[in-house]
């Protein structure tokens, strides 16, 4: 499919090659020099992806982000910052519409990569639809300044006690760690977040401050506890299912899987609920899947959120994946095939085992095939879980 790109860049022409990629693959490129904008009238040209080489010391280059922040022809934004890290990046990222920020050390392929994911997504959930969700998304609450500086130290390695220290210093997600590590699930048994880190591991541990951001909302259609419950219970049977095919842990890049495969589903009921209200009263006097009322009544999905969400935190894509395609697994990527149809049959399993049918999908035949377990070994799964 042939998109169309707008390209800033600076006098040096950094982004030269990046132009004339595009053009060999056929799409639409408007290339612009910093210096030459106040000569170009963009107000009536619409765009799929903007990216930007952005000076932080160069007065045009901050003048123009600034006032295109929230200019929706421009589709979405991918920044190219000439320092490293500064709090006025960090903030488009938070704020506004910027979806990708690369550092000082981004190269040309870096960037192709961020364009060609704006061009999946708008493939897969339509190019207006993908404008709503990312309107949508701008309404979530950020992820707070803890997820970065935990995540941080991971990368850089740091020592457990200095993460343990940065985690202590927030109460509310240090308790909720805490809660994790020790239930029957985990079985630490303790009151020290070193050890519960050790239990739970430092992926595990960011997608949990992940998961506090959506599951803290309040709903006004539904009991956030349960959602929460389904979540946990989930992420649990999908690790267990894991283990017994390959009697080993799941890898830490997935081990999180069920804690956010739902996520859009989460905040379509409590920071969208008013939205999404329709779909709740109409949800049992039909017979649509819940996913082609979803797509009748917002015009996209919660799983459409929920991808596109995780990816916009930058999260591994077997997470994504398990957002995208848990409702309809075999439809995903063939090297997230096995996670995705876990969580799928987890999900399944996880709102019967809770008792509430409300928003449980059908059970995928060919997602069974495919894991090699038979109906006889799925009740198995179910009453063994429940007798540990």
């Amino acid at each position: 499919m042939k998109h169309t790109v707008l390209v800033i860049d600076s006098l040096e022409k950094k982004l030269i090659d990046v132009v004339a990629t595009l053009r060999r693959q056929a799409h639409i490129v408007h290339y612009i020099m910093m210096d030459n904008l106040k000569n170009v009238d963009l107000k009536h040209m619409k765009f799929d992806v903007t990216v930007v080489y952005f000076n932080i010391e160069d007065p045009v280059a901050t003048t123009f982000i600034e006032e295109n922040k929230n200019r929706s022809n421009g589709g979405v934004k991918i920044v190219l910052c000439s320092y490293d890290e500064s709090d006025y990046c960090k903030e488009l990222i938070i704020e506004e519409s910027t979806k990708i920020m690369l550092y000082s050390k981004w190269n040309q392929d870096a960037v192709l990569d961020a364009i060609q994911r704006v061009f999946s997504y708008k493939e897969l959930v339509g190019r207006d639809n993908l404008e709503i969700i990312l309107d949508k998304i701008k309404q979530v609450p950020t992820l707070p300044d803890i997820y970065f500086d935990v995540n941080k130290m991971i990368v850089e390695k740091a020592d457990m006690d200095l993460i343990s220290k940065r985690i202590e210093s927030d109460v509310a997600i240090a308790s909720r760690i805490l809660r994790i590590a020790n239930s029957a699930y985990y079985g630490a048994r303790t009151g020290s977040i070193h050890q519960a880190l050790m239990f739970l591991g430092t992926e595990n541990i960011k997608n949990i401050i992940i998961s506090m951001v959506v599951f803290d909302n309040q709903s006004t259609v539904c009991d956030v506890k349960v959602l929460w419950q389904h979540a946990e219970l989930t992420n649990k049977l999908a690790n267990y299912i894991y283990y017994i095919k390959h009697m080993r842990s799941m890898p830490a890049s997935y081990s999180s899987v069920g804690l956010l495969h739902s996520i859009g589903l989460v905040l379509l009921l409590t920071v969208f609920s008013d939205s999404y209200l329709p779909v709740i009263e109409q949800l049992n006097q039909t017979s649509e899947t819940l996913e082609e009322l979803e797509k009748r009544v917002l015009n996209y999905t919660h799983t459409d959120l929920g991808g596109v969400l995780l990816d916009w935190w930058n999260l591994p894509p077997g997470l994504i994946y398990g957002a995208f395609y848990y409702r309809r697994p075999l439809e995903t990527e063939p090297a997230y095939a096995e996670i995705t149809c876990i969580v799928h049959l987890a999900s399944h399993l996880s709102w019967k085992i809770l008792g509430d049918t409300t928003f449980i999908g059908a059970l995928d035949q060919e997602a069974l095939d495919y894991l090699k377990i038979s109906d006889h070994e799925v009740e198995q799964i179910m009453q063994n879980y429940q007798a540990k």
